[in-house]
């Protein structure tokens, strides 16, 4: 069972975003991040994380963004313009 991070341990900037997020927080505690749509389907994954994100190739719309760190999880929503 996945436990949330508290809300404070990664943040997501800007939001809404025209394509580049920058995660702002303690990155050596993630173990991956997930883009999913809001359906829940993952649409991207990544198992490496830098502090910046492209989600360029991706429509408008709203994603999910799915931080994993230890055996948690921490699910935000984003806007992509």
């Amino acid at each position: 069972m996945l436990e949330e991070i508290d809300a404070k341990t990664i943040s997501i900037s800007p939001n809404p975003t025209n394509g580049i997020i920058t995660l702002i927080g303690d990155l050596n505690r993630i173990k991956g991040l997930r883009i999913r749509n809001m359906k829940g389907k993952t649409l991207i994954q990544f198992n490496s994380i830098k502090n910046q994100i492209n989600l360029t190739a991706l429509p408008k719309g709203v994603y999910l963004v799915e931080v994993i760190s230890d055996g948690q999880s921490q699910i935000q929503k984003i806007i992509l313009n």
